[in-house]
């Protein structure tokens, strides 16, 4: 996979999911959780675009084949999007408790799949050493 792809596909995982995942969570003030609000956060985790957000983040970058894998805020992310899928029980009831991990681990996955945008994109190639052969 060439370079320019990695980079492009970090950047949609940082917008399709990041930003989408923690839209809701991200304009709630002080746990302030309305029934609108709470669907609305289900609406960002479990409807994201017509899939669920873990959905939407292996299908752009599957553990298996994606080099993007192979960094630790991918696995962060993805490891809370498996904690936000399991939630989904307790958040459809409203357990506040529930609503507020919700909300946090939305705001980490951002920031973690924002920080490996941005450090995807500042990876310089490697480069040869002059003399060296290919």
């Amino acid at each position: 996979m060439f370079r320019s792809e990695i980079r492009r596909l970090a950047s949609a995982l940082a917008h399709d999911v990041g930003k989408y995942v923690s839209r809701t969570a991200r304009n709630v003030p002080d746990g302030a959780w309305t029934p609108d609000r709470v669907n609305m956060l289900l609406s960002d985790l479990y409807n994201l675009r017509g899939e669920r957000a873990l959905q939407a983040f292996l299908r752009l970058a599957p553990a298996a084949t994606s080099p993007l894998a192979a960094f630790p805020e991918w696995t962060t992310a993805h490891d809370l999007l498996c904690e936000l899928d399991a939630m989904e029980h307790d958040l459809r009831e409203g357990l506040a408790p529930a609503l507020s991990g919700a909300a946090s681990r939305a705001l980490r996955v951002e920031s973690e799949l924002r920080e490996l945008a941005l450090r995807v994109r500042s990876c310089s190639p490697v480069r040869k050493p002059k003399g060296s052969t290919p």
